[in-house]
């Protein structure tokens, strides 16, 4: 019935759908990242920032829309257990938000994201990675953001 006062569309590409994110907008291939965050291994990615997922994903992560977090992490669960169940990894660890921003969301998206995929792949989601307060990258190009990141994510004791 709400279908028919407020249609559902994509979150992705805005076209009307029947789901939040279409078949066209869902990521179909991982592929690994060639230069991932130093020190840090295993990074798959399913799809560019700057693409139709990206928009849906940033949607869910500025709407704040935890109901969206939550599909694109099945999604991304879905779309990365195969290469990743074959890498033998042993648990997911998510990046951390910085806590004034876990707050206004009220949620954390890297952890939504990554709980889906630890079901998925059925290893632990394990949140080892540490912090420093720093500033918004909203608005900053991908070298700018990568520039900047560099120093601020460090391991951790495993919990």
């Amino acid at each position: 019935m709400l279908d028919l006062v407020w249609p559902m569309e994509c979150a992705g590409c805005g076209a009307p759908a029947a789901t939040r994110l279409c078949l066209s907008c869902s990521p179909r291939h991982a592929h690994r990242v060639q230069a991932p965050i130093e020190g840090i291994e295993g990074v798959f990615t399913l799809s560019a920032y700057e693409s139709t997922m990206g928009r849906a994903l940033r949607q869910a992560k500025y709407g704040p829309d935890r109901q969206l977090a939550c599909i694109l992490g099945r999604t991304f669960a879905t779309g990365l257990s195969l290469p990743l169940c074959s890498g033998g990894f042993s648990s997911v660890v998510p990046v951390p938000a910085a806590w004034i921003r876990r707050l206004a969301r009220g949620f954390n998206m890297a952890a939504i994201l990554g709980a889906a995929l630890a079901q998925e792949m059925n290893v632990p989601l394990r949140y080892t990675l540490r912090s420093r307060q720093w500033t918004s990258q909203a608005g900053r190009s991908r070298r700018a953001r990568k520039l900047f990141r560099r120093g601020f994510v460090r391991g951790g004791a495993s919990k």
